[in-house]
């Protein structure tokens, strides 16, 4: 009966250190995942910074094409309004 106790009580004293062990690795494991995933959020707030700012960029040339698009459209109607149109009744 005592070697079955011996025998039981080694299993369980190896059984807690593996879990220790285990445990321990885990939470080292954890620990680098939180860390890389800080990381991670830092650089995602300025790639989203960085797009604020391109949108702001790309809003601004829109403005300047349509801008420049109703001045070509001004100066197109102006150079075909100063011409003499040809009419049938002449």
């Amino acid at each position: 009966m005592t070697t079955e106790l011996i025998i039981f009580a080694a299993i369980l004293v190896i059984s807690v250190i593996v879990h220790v062990v285990l445990w321990w690795d885990s939470k080292k494991q954890y620990k680098a995942v939180m860390k890389e995933f800080q990381v991670l959020s830092e650089r995602m707030k300025q790639l989203e910074a960085n797009y604020d700012d391109m949108d702001g960029v790309l809003d601004a040339a829109d403005e300047d094409v349509e801008r420049i698009g109703r001045e070509i459209d001004t100066l197109r109607s102006a150079l075909f309004l100063g011409k003499r149109k040809p009419n049938l009744d002449n």
